[in-house]
């Protein structure tokens, strides 16, 4: 039996091995067990590192996705982006800012972020509307070109992708 592991029974009689929370790992082998992996192995019994990671759910600390945006980058990108939300700003400029060239920049982003620079800049643009659209004085137009979309049609299109119902019907809803 590992130390620091129990074994409940589950309802069908199999035993099943379950860590218990992060912080009893701390406390059961030391500060060191998360970060330094060669600490864990030789603190755990043999063997025992492959099955609290294979079968108890164990994880070894994340680490940056390699080819991704640092994490200043990221927060430089993101907020030269909600800067220019209501108009538009060049991937160049953003690139720059970053110290880094447009097409690595587009490909540090999607693999940070998990979606396109244009893509994320959308879904920004479709929760500020939703902010807008709780105000019942404005018309979807009005909200359309005070998030910086085309026009409405374009607010349409984007929100449907996004929330999977038009703006409309999104504001009726909150009515209710």
């Amino acid at each position: 039996m590992l130390k620091g592991f129990t074994v409940p029974k589950s309802p069908f009689g199999l035993a099943a091995l379950t860590p218990p929370p992060p912080w009893h790992y701390r406390d059961a082998v030391g500060v060191e067990f998360w970060a330094d992996p060669e600490a864990t192995a030789a603190t755990l019994p043999s063997g025992g590192v492959h099955v609290a990671q294979t079968y108890g759910g164990m994880r070894p600390m994340s680490q940056p996705a390699r080819g991704g945006l640092a994490p200043w980058q990221e927060r430089r990108a993101k907020e030269i982006l909600r800067a220019n939300l209501k108009g538009s700003v060049a991937l160049k400029e953003v690139a720059r800012e970053c110290g880094l060239s447009v097409g690595y920049f587009s490909h540090a982003f999607r693999r940070t972020l998990g979606v396109a620079p244009h893509k994320w800049l959308i879904e920004q643009r479709v929760v500020l509307s939703k902010e807008k659209l709780r105000d019942d004085g404005l018309s979807l137009s009005d909200v359309a070109a005070e998030c910086g979309f085309s026009d409405q049609s374009h607010l349409t299109r984007a929100f449907r992708q996004t929330v999977v119902v038009s703006p409309g019907r999104w504001r009726r809803t909150l009515q209710r």
